[in-house]
């Protein structure tokens, strides 16, 4: 039988603790046991046979890729590739073993990869929002997987009892199969929608750009957490070729020692361009710092003007957010618009008013007339001495 270790780790009445990491970084390791008496896998491909997807149109890719489910019990961690987990409210056990705990809402760059031939981008994004049964909870409900000009896009299931949506680009255009960057997307044995007792569906996509040379892959485990909301974890996993050549996003590096965060790594934003390293620490004022997770907010806030922002991805950045998706008019695509941080939320920052009008105090129109106490006129003799 296929079992999932995340869900003993993060089944609905523990997906919110606070546990030891050595028994969190078992967190999405899927372990394959073989029952003694009847060495038979179950719940293949004739789980999904009658599995219907939840869309407003037929191009979400669920059922199709219900009917061909393979054994997930490939699908562990142990091949000494760099791997970053994403789970319960959330937390982040990056690649090198650092752990996050946030707790923002909005849309943010969780991993991004920088390839030097060809040059692309390869990154994921998630979005979050707050629990409406546990407002100081936030939970992954979304999850963009860009690669190259191809695209992944999905969402956890409305409600309990139903599939997730599942969606492909290849460009700005949705397709009814597999986009060329993307070299594998695949479901698990499991259960085809996701219910209250932890039947949860896993999907692996493969981000592998030809004539790139890297592979990028996105475990998505979705399931219900404790307030019976249906979520999503995740994992990213690569092994760093010489082609990478630039890391980057909420993940942060393999790299760097475990007990240091660094900076934004010259993000431009004018608020997180260090690269000296930060100490560690956590609470609400890591998270707001300008080099904290809060930083990798991909979502843009309401700003007056040029007022600047605690964004990654500006108008100079010509990247695909979530926000641009559900925004897209596209009715293929029923994803929701990622929540925006309001007032009380870890990520809020008020917005600092630009400037109207005269400062206070300084002069105001054109003077007229001469200035008091100029000479007039022109000398009508030649200077002394």
């Amino acid at each position: 039988r296929v079992v999932y270790a995340a869900d003993r780790l993060h089944s609905p009445a523990t997906d919110s603790d606070d546990r030891d990491d050595s028994e969190k970084e078992q967190q999405l390791v899927l372990i394959y046991e073989i029952d003694e008496v009847f060495p038979t896998l179950i719940g293949i491909a004739a789980a999904f046979a009658s599995a219907s997807s939840e869309s407003n149109s037929n191009i979400n890719m669920f059922s199709k890729l219900a009917k061909s489910a393979v054994d997930a019990s490939s699908w562990n961690f142990d091949e000494g590739k760099h791997v970053c987990r994403v789970y319960g409210d959330p937390h982040v056990l990056a690649y090198n073993g650092a752990k996050i705990n946030f707790a923002g809402t909005g849309e943010f760059e969780m991993a991004y990869f920088e390839t030097l031939d060809p040059p692309l981008s390869i990154y994921v994004t998630a979005s979050t929002f707050t629990e409406p049964n546990a407002t100081e909870y936030s939970y992954v409900d979304q999850v963009g997987f860009f690669c190259g000009d191809s695209k992944m896009v999905t969402r956890a299931p409305l409600e309990v009892g139903h599939t997730p949506g599942i969606y492909y680009y290849d460009g700005d255009s949705v397709v009814d199969s597999l986009p060329p960057d993307f070299s594998v997307s695949m479901l698990g044995a499991a259960s085809n929608v996701v219910r209250e007792e932890g039947d949860d569906v896993i999907l692996q996509t493969v981000c592998s750009p030809q004539d790139t040379g890297v592979e990028v892959e996105l475990f998505i485990k979705y399931h219900v957490n404790a307030f019976n909301t249906p979520v999503m974890n995740f994992a990213i996993r690569f092994a760093l070729t010489e082609n990478i050549g630039y890391i980057d996003g909420m993940c942060q590096s393999p790299l760097q020692a475990a007990d240091e965060f660094y900076g934004g790594f010259f993000l431009g934003n004018g608020y997180c361009d260090s690269e000296e390293p930060i100490e560690i620490k956590w609470g609400s004022e890591f998270q707001t710092d300008d080099c904290g997770p809060c930083s990798y907010s991909v979502a843009e806030q309401m700003m007056e003007q040029n007022t600047p922002g605690k964004t990654i991805l500006t108008s100079i950045h010509e990247k695909n957010t979530l926000t641009k998706i559900a925004n897209s008019n596209d009715a293929g695509v029923n994803i929701t618009v990622p929540q925006v941080p309001s007032e009380g939320d870890v990520c809020y920052r008020v917005p600092t008013p630009y400037p109207t009008g005269s400062p206070n105090g300084y002069p105001t129109g054109y003077p007229t007339g001469s200035p008091t106490g100029y000479p007039t006129g022109y000398p009508t003799a030649s200077p002394v001495a």
